[in-house]
């Protein structure tokens, strides 16, 4: 019997048992005898290790987390400051704007002119101050003379002036410098009157001299505006006029950094914080201080919640102690000293029947579960190992099998693919093949309808020169419905035919010349003021002095573009108006800017409008007047072809989209012998 044990080696089984059974009781009589030492240094490592702990985190509580409460309230007092800061920035910016907008309008120049008698009576009304949220309108002349002045207050209606209006008075509110769109914008004080306030020279909707006045807006920065401005914002704020007879230490701390929004936070007291800012004047200079009050609740609320946490942390800490002490002696120190039992049996009785049962799923039962069950582990280990045998060889014949009939299912796929990759070859070619015929039809048709069309526009224009007479004013209006239309179609054939032809890679060379940049916005006043005219818009045009007066370039490119985008901002404009603005981005290149008010493009069509045929509203219930979506694909197009990028944005928070084509200047090739 002993003899059959023999397995993995010459020493028997039971030698090695009786080993491992005195290892065991080496190993039990070193833990009986340190057994009441391991529960005395739990007992004090546990103590000890809960008393570093909890001072420990007393200390970072105290010098961390409430420092931490501070400088976020700090950071928050900071941040709402600066926001404040910015409002006012953002308020002043749209105020210039809306006085740029009444400065640069055709109406006031011609008053300023004496051409427009009944401008003050038509605009200056109730109703202009209350939506433009206005108290005051000063106009002067070109010399700084004050020709009319209005004060008015909600509730109210129209009040006397507050203060004296006199000449030094006006001076100090005009633009500074001789720059034409020159501004002056802020804050100013006149006779202990804080106003905000906005002045631009008064020039024709072009921005071209002559200067022939000064418009000036103001707003009343009042009590009830500061309120309403603090209600808006959320926070108490207050606005007073430096005083450097009684400078206080904030403005002067602020003085002393005098860098851009420099804010200054200070924490008085445990209830409250303050924080302080300087708000310059229209000469640029430190002129009124800006304050921001607030209470210190997330302090006073950091406060009470370390109270409370290491309130709490000190009774959970308590308890955790004692639990882990009874968990410790139930499931380690108990079990350990029932396994030595149980070993001490063995090793007395010899028996190695004897029960090892300890409960659980951790060392300490596994440990006695494999102790139990070594002798069945290694007698039953050399049937295992037969049977894993004979079922290795059974799983290669059959994987033998398996793979004969993979390679089989692969050959069919592989016969199956080079009979579709031939038919879809062959259906490739026939798709080429229909591509270019309808490219090749789609070419002539368009190439064949401009003629006709061009004499539509040519004969409907003599007719409105009265070179064949006199007509009708329903004759004339018919007249300009043919042109508008006639136009419209021509615009899409020109657009159908170089697609066409950038469909078919036939893109014609560019035909580079001399050609006066003027003419560029006179051809968009010839061609789309009548389109505008019949939706009601105002189509407007500038050219930046810094552009050259002729560029060398492909000049029928370069109107075609921005036809397309004038034609492209009219058609989705319903009302408003479309400016075109023609600006030297640097020395190397120039910019076309179209922008319009229209009904804007959503954020995830951006990347899809300039795809040829891409429409946002494809359905049959489109506008009739939207096109076939080619005009964007061409302008891409074309500004790819001569080096340029194009760009569109949201005209935030306006209505409408702005789409920016940069092109580079270039220069004539000097050809040499």
């Amino acid at each position: 019997m002993a003899k059959s044990l023999q397995i993995w080696g010459s020493q028997p089984l039971v030698a090695k048992f009786e080993n491992l059974r005195h290892h065991l009781s080496k190993r039990y009589l070193l833990v009986r005898d340190t057994i009441m030492t391991i529960r005395q240094k739990i007992l004090l490592t546990i103590i000890t290790a809960s008393g570093l702990v909890a001072i420990l985190l007393s200390t970072l509580t105290e010098n961390i987390l409430l420092r931490g409460f501070a400088e976020l309230e700090s950071e928050m007092q900071y941040s709402g400051t600066i926001r404040v800061l910015n409002t006012i920035e953002q308020e002043l910016a749209t105020f210039s704007a809306t006085a740029a907008d009444w400065a640069y309008w055709d109406d006031t120049y011609e008053y300023l002119g004496g051409k427009n008698p009944s401008y003050i009576e038509d605009n200056f009304t109730a109703e202009t101050f209350a939506n433009l949220e206005l108290n005051m309108v000063l106009l002067t002349d070109s010399e700084g003379h004050l020709i009319y002045s209005e004060f008015y207050e909600p509730g109210i209606g129209f009040i006397p002036a507050p203060f004296r209006l006199d000449q030094a008075t006006i001076a100090g509110l005009l633009p500074k410098g001789s720059d034409l769109e020159a501004s002056a914008t802020g804050i100013v004080e006149i006779e202990g009157n804080l106003l905000l306030l906005a002045s631009r020279h008064i020039l024709d909707s072009h921005l071209n001299p002559p200067i022939r006045g000064n418009l000036i807006f103001g707003r009343f920065l009042d009590a009830n505006k500061i309120m309403a401005l603090s209600k808006t914002l959320e926070t108490n704020l207050t606005i007073s006029q430096i005083d450097n007879l009684a400078m206080n230490e904030e403005t002067a701390i602020l003085l002393e950094r005098s860098g851009g929004k420099s804010v200054l936070v200070r924490q008085p007291t445990l209830a409250d914080i303050a924080s302080y800012s300087l708000i310059n004047n229209l000469n640029g200079e430190p002129a009124f201080l800006l304050q921001v009050n607030g209470t210190r609740d997330i302090f006073n609320y950091g406060l009470k919640s370390i109270r409370y946490f290491v309130s709490t942390l000190s009774l959970i800490g308590t308890i955790f102690l004692i639990v882990m002490l009874i968990l410790i002696e139930r499931l380690v120190l108990s079990r350990i000293s029932s396994l030595n039992q149980s070993v001490m049996a063995v090793q007395e009785g010899k028996d190695f029947k004897v029960p090892v049962e300890i409960k659980g799923q951790d060392e300490i039962a596994t440990f006695a579960a494999t102790f139990k069950g070594k002798l069945d582990e290694l007698a039953n280990s050399h049937r295992a190992l037969e049977k894993a045998n004979s079922e290795l060889e059974a799983r290669v014949v059959q994987r033998t099998i398996d793979l004969e009939m993979a390679n089989e299912t692969l050959k069919k796929e592989v016969y199956e693919r080079k009979q579709a990759q031939a038919q879809l070859q062959q259906s490739r070619d026939q798709a080429l093949d229909a591509l270019r015929l309808k490219e090749q039809i789609l070419a002539n048709v368009s190439h064949d309808a401009r003629t006709p069309l061009s004499v539509i526009i040519l004969y409907t224009q003599m007719f409105q020169a009265n070179m064949y007479g006199d007509f009708t004013p329903k004759q004339a209006n018919a007249l300009q419905i043919i042109l508008s239309n006639a136009q419209k179609m021509l615009t899409f054939v020109n657009n159908l035919l170089a697609e066409s032809r950038a469909g078919a890679k036939k893109q014609e060379q560019l035909q580079k010349a001399h050609f006066k940049t003027s003419l560029l916005l006179k051809d968009i006043g010839t061609m789309f003021q009548p389109l505008a005219v019949e939706k009601k818009l105002q189509l407007t045009s500038s050219m930046s002095i810094d552009v050259p007066e002729e560029i060398y370039g492909d000049v029928e490119r370069i109107r075609q573009i921005v036809n397309n985008l004038v034609d492209n901002a009219i058609k989705f404009t319903p009302a408003g108006r479309i400016h075109v603005a023609l600006y030297s981005e640097d020395s190397e290149s120039f910019v076309i800017e179209v922008s319009d008010t229209g009904i804007g493009i959503a954020s995830e069509d951006k990347e899809k409008i300039f795809d040829s045929f891409w429409q946002a509203d494809g359905s049959i219930t489109r506008d009739v007047n939207r096109g076939v979506g080619l005009g964007l694909s061409i302008v891409q197009k074309l500004t790819t072809l001569m080096g340029g990028t194009i760009s569109v944005e949201a005209n935030t928070p306006n209505p409408g989209t702005t789409f920016k084509v940069i092109l580079p200047y270039e220069k004539q090739a000097v050809l040499t012998a």
